[in-house]
Parts: structure tokens; C-alpha cells; sequence
């Protein structure tokens, strides 16, 4: 009796000892889930801390300083002017967030800056307007936008036609990319003609010439920062600004890494005429043209040509040290001439 009475006992302060041990250890698991969750937030917030700083620090190149100089167009713009520099501060920092978009403008640029460059020149313009066309199109030269716009330029229908620039059931020349640059530097030079003011040339390519005089008149200003115009075409003006100001200072250090697309390759004006439905993989292929290339140049082209007479840009090659036109064989070509339609 007295023996069974100590195993109960004995088994009753063993299974104490037991749920002991349990509590203890899981007491103890507690307190570990505890101190690590609360090492793992300490190492997050350190480096959620050190990302902030590192991107703080990268950052810095982005911010503008009211002792600064911004030249665009050749034309200095002294950053004490609190209103010009906080609405370009903000056109910069629109940008900031957009590093992929800078990245591949930046590419893109090393097909299309000589061509526009040399464009502008030859217009007698500031280089720097070739940020227009990033802006505009974002260097893609068969975009159409909501508003029916196309090409590098974004030209409507109207002001294409006004420059010569064909767009008919064949073709569509806003979207040819050397013509319809050099008809957007024509329209250029002559909104420069009525401002004698960059930003206020940039305001009416955007809002309308007609719309800016209008404004400047009834407000009674002649400076752009104090003309009240809706905010697309602030934003509009300005992120042009940023666009020189970020690429031409280098400030993501692009040149060090980023590889820049080839140039359009050379090329020449002409007309091409058509007699039959001709595929332009096979009009290549039966002229020895890179297709690639020839539709590079030539992207107003539709995949099936029609009967009739396109105005066309003839690729030209380097051969032997020497430019060589390439030969169409089966497509006579005359001099090139604009005309309107």
C-alpha cells in the first residue's frame, strides 16, 4: 500500500518536473523568438537607414542651389530666381524617379542626336532644343498620341502639312524621321522669331503660338515664369530644361558605362516609285539593302507599298574608304523634291 502510494507519488512529481521543463523551455523560445525578431528589425532599420542614406548622398547631384547657373540654349538662367528654380527643381526630381526611362533616352540619343543635331545647326539653332524631341516623342518616331500627334516632332496633321510634310493613304512623312525633324527646326526658328525667347518659343510648340501671344497680352508679361498657362505646358517647358540640364552635366554618369545605340546611317533624300504592290521585305531583298537598315531610315514606309511615289531616305555605305551609293536595280529614283500634298 505504502509502496504504491510513493510510485504515485514519485510519478506525480516527475510529470511536475516535466511540464516544468516545458514551461522553461518554452519560456526560453520566447524570449530567443523575441531577441531575434528584434535583431532582424534592428539589421531592416539599419538598412533601410543606410539605402536612405546612400540614396540621399546619390541624390545630391540633383539638387539645385540658388548661387547656380543653368544654361540652356545658350542663354544663362541664374537660379536666385526662386520660381524658375523651384519649377525646375521639380522637373529634375520628376526625373530622379525615372532612371530606366533616362537610361534608355540616353541610348536612344546616340541613333538620333547627330541627325537632329545637325538639323538644328543648320537652322542656326542652339543644340540643346534636341531635347525637345525627348521630351515629345521620347525618340520613338512612329508614335501617334491621344491627341492623333505622330512622329519625333508630334506633329498634328495641320502643322505637318503646313511644313510640307505629307500624310496621305500611302505614307505618313511625320513619321519620317529626318524630314520631320527638319520641319519641326523650321517651325522652331520661326516661334523663336516671334518670342526672341526660348521658353516662350518651347510654350507655344506646346500650347499655340496663337494661345501664348493671346496670354502674354492679356496678363501683360513677357517673361515665361510669370505667365500663367496651364500646367502641361509648365511642366512641359521645363522638364525640356531638366532633360539638358541632367544630360548635359553627366549627373547620372552615363558616358562611364552605358553604351549608346549606333547613329542612323548615312543617307540621302530621294523618290522611289512603285508600279506594283511590292512587299518592302522583298523590294530589299531584290535591291541587296539591309532590311533593318532601310526600314531605320525609313519607318513612314508601310510593311506593303502600294503603287505610286514614295519619298524614301537611300541608305549609303562605306566602301573602300570611299562613300558608295547602294544601287536600286529595279527601282528607278528621281531627285528628291519637297512638295506639298
Amino acid at each position: 500500500m505504502i509502496f504504491t502510494r510513493l510510485a504515485a507519488f514519485a510519478v506525480v512529481v516527475v510529470l511536475g518536473m516535466l511540464a516544468l521543463a516545458l514551461i522553461i523551455n518554452a519560456s526560453l523560445e520566447n524570449k530567443y523568438d523575441e531577441r531575434f525578431a528584434r535583431l532582424e528589425l534592428s539589421q531592416d532599420n539599419q538598412k533601410k537607414s543606410q539605402d536612405s542614406l546612400a540614396r540621399r548622398v546619390d541624390s545630391k547631384p540633383w539638387q539645385l542651389h540658388a548661387n547656380d547657373t543653368v544654361i540652356f540654349c545658350k542663354v544663362a538662367y541664374p537660379l536666385a530666381d526662386r520660381v524658375f528654380r523651384e519649377r525646375l527643381q521639380e522637373a529634375v526630381f520628376h526625373f530622379r524617379n525615372l532612371d530606366g526611362w533616362l537610361y534608355d533616352k540616353y541610348q536612344k540619343l546616340g541613333r538620333y542626336q547627330p541627325m537632329i543635331e545637325s538639323a538644328l545647326l543648320a537652322e542656326g539653332l542652339p543644340t540643346d532644343l534636341e531635347y525637345l524631341f525627348v521630351q515629345e516623342s521620347g525618340l520613338d518616331p512612329v508614335i501617334v498620341s491621344w491627341a492623333k500627334a505622330a512622329g519625333l516632332p508630334q506633329f498634328i496633321i495641320s502643322t505637318a502639312r503646313d511644313f510640307y510634310l505629307a500624310v496621305n493613304s500611302l505614307y505618313d512623312e511625320r513619321k519620317n524621321p529626318i524630314k520631320s525633324v527638319k520641319a519641326a527646326c523650321k517651325y522652331l526658328k520661326i516661334l523663336y522669331s516671334y518670342f526672341d525667347d526660348w521658353p516662350l518659343a518651347l510654350a507655344s510648340y506646346n500650347h499655340g503660338e496663337n494661345a501664348v501671344k493671346a496670354k502674354l497680352k492679356q496678363q501683360g508679361v513677357s517673361d515665361f515664369v510669370d505667365l500663367a498657362v496651364p500646367k502641361e505646358t509648365y511642366y512641359y517647358v521645363f522638364r525640356i530644361i531638366a532633360l539638358s540640364y541632367i544630360f548635359n552635366r553627366d549627373i547620372m554618369d552615363l558616358r562611364s558605362w552605358l553604351k549608346q545605340m549606333d547613329p542612323l546611317p548615312k543617307s540621302r533624300e530621294e523618290y522611289m516609285v512603285i508600279k506594283k504592290p511590292t512587299k518592302l521585305v522583298n523590294l530589299c531583298q531584290d535591291n541587296n539593302l539591309d532590311y533593318d537598315t532601310f526600314k531605320l531610315l525609313n519607318p513612314h514606309l508601310n510593311p506593303v507599298l502600294s503603287p505610286g511615289k514614295y519619298p524614301v531616305n537611300k541608305p549609303i555605305i562605306i566602301a573602300h574608304d570611299n562613300l558608295k551609293e547602294l544601287n536600286f536595280h529595279l527601282i528607278p529614283f528621281i531627285p528628291y523634291q519637297a512638295s506639298p500634298m
